[in-house]
């Protein structure tokens, strides 16, 4: 099941990925990359659930301090950069580009950390 997870948020970010990029191209994308924004971080926290629920069940990861620090990062990392980094792509006008290349970073270093989580878990 966590592997199904992973893999699901993995190519949920990926996409969101891409239709920022696109965003950033030009294309009219501004409300499929919100929403998409939400779908990933949706898809983290689902993600996170899915390991509380293995570790509530007797799994345990083979580094612990790590993977629960991996965990915390991709729930807290698309909000920060997000959030913080452009404001404007919450609500009101339609954001800069550069707030889109933030969106598709963002989301490439959060697939990383799905990555790391992964290799964590043992």
């Amino acid at each position: 099941m966590i592997d199904l997870v992973l893999v699901t948020a993995a190519a949920v970010l990926a996409l969101v990925a891409l239709v920022a990029l696109g965003a950033a191209a030009g294309l009219p994308l501004v409300a499929w990359t919100r929403l998409g924004v939400v779908l990933a971080q949706s898809a983290l926290a689902a993600q996170a659930l899915a390991f509380l629920l293995a570790q509530a069940f007797g799994e345990r990861p083979a580094e612990p301090s790590t993977h629960w620090g991996y965990l915390a990062v991709s729930v807290f990392l698309l909000p920060l950069l997000v959030g913080r980094g452009s404001p404007s792509l919450a609500l009101g006008p339609a954001p800069a580009r550069s707030d889109f290349l933030v969106v598709a970073l963002a989301c490439l270093v959060a697939i990383v950390v799905l990555w790391r989580i992964h290799s964590t878990w043992g």
